[in-house]
């Protein structure tokens, strides 16, 4: 049974892991899921990346944001995963530091980028008009530096306290170095999970009722039962179901995993641990399905819409390519 490190406040209860061990009996082989998200991880943020280098067409400033997101995500599937399989396998402290500093790096860089990606929707459809204006280059640039940065130093500033050299995980430790790892947890909570939740809910709440006021003046200019009300009733249905899959798959990717590190490990079952990291790992793939392969754009250059659809002749009138809707 490997065994898990989620931090130095969690580290030292790495002997009550492995005392567990007899409580995890169901025989799954638990290096098998990351291995296979790694593997999709990278295939599909990879795939992102180079479609981008190679299609002109798609250097927008928006998918500028989108191709740091997947950079980000990349980076958990390059480095994260191999660190934490590295972990699992020799339970080496270092190691495990190390595999925890850069799974948080990853994480708090992938949370900041969907937030900024939520508002550079929520720009380009409540203020069409002065997006250009608001959303400059050099502010693009900024904005992916920024989050670059802050990640860094909220994943590095643990190491103020403790030496990742010298640390040993059965030792207990000191009430100072409890505090100050209670105070970092919860504003990693509040600032990385509530607030970003609280924000993407706000920002797709508005982006859908604007939505909506444009399908609902169209609807006014058709007949209730024809054929194109039907089609805007579609329309609307399905920027909801959007809108509804990217807040559930963000709460349950990752809610779990940050509010995991406020609770002692010793009392959490090994199984539940595993399934929270995984949970975060495929937040990793699915964040470029939701995000960027739903965009019109992307979808053409992938010749998936290679032919017109006249089905959906209103998607020129509602700003739907900027929610990423795949209608």
């Amino acid at each position: 049974m490997p065994s898990m490190n989620l931090t130095t406040k969690s580290s030292h209860s790495t002997s009550a892991d492995n005392s567990s061990t007899s409580d995890y009996s169901l025989g799954l082989p638990v290096d098998i899921p990351p291995i296979t998200l790694g593997i999709l991880i990278l295939l599909a943020n990879g795939f992102v990346i180079v479609l981008v280098a190679r299609k002109q067409r798609l250097r927008s400033l928006t998918n500028l944001l989108l191709c740091s997101l997947a950079l980000s995500d990349l980076l958990t599937g390059l480095i994260s995963i191999p660190l934490f399989l590295m972990c699992n396998l020799l339970h080496k402290p270092g190691i495990c530091i190390a595999e925890d500093q850069m799974l948080r790096f990853t994480s708090i860089s992938t949370v900041c980028h969907l937030v900024a990606v939520s508002v550079d929707r929520y720009l380009a459809i409540i203020h069409p008009l002065r997006y250009k204006a608001i959303f400059t280059h050099s502010r693009c640039i900024s904005v992916i530096l920024s989050i670059w940065l802050l990640s860094a130093t909220m994943a590095l500033v643990q190491l103020s306290w403790m030496n990742p050299v010298d640390h040993d995980p059965h030792q207990e430790l000191t009430p100072d170095v409890i505090k100050k790892e209670n105070i970092y947890d919860v504003t990693c909570v509040l600032a990385f999970t509530v607030v970003p939740l609280v924000c993407m809910v706000f920002v797709y709440a508005r982006i859908f009722n604007e939505v909506s006021r444009q399908i609902e003046f169209l609807r006014k200019q058709t007949a209730p039962d024809s054929q194109d009300s039907r089609k805007l009733k579609y329309v609307e249905r399905k920027v909801v179901t959007t809108f509804a899959v990217m807040l559930l798959v963000y709460a349950v990717c990752w809610l779990p995993y940050f509010v995991l590190r406020l609770y002692r490990l010793d009392h959490i079952r090994v199984i539940i641990m595993y399934v929270i990291l995984w949970l975060r790992f495929l937040s990793s793939f699915l964040n470029p399905c939701l995000y960027i392969f739903g965009k019109k754009d992307f979808r053409s250059a992938l010749k998936w819409s290679g032919r017109k659809d006249k089905r959906y002749h209103y998607k020129d009138m509602i700003p739907l390519k900027r929610v990423g809707a795949p209608v």
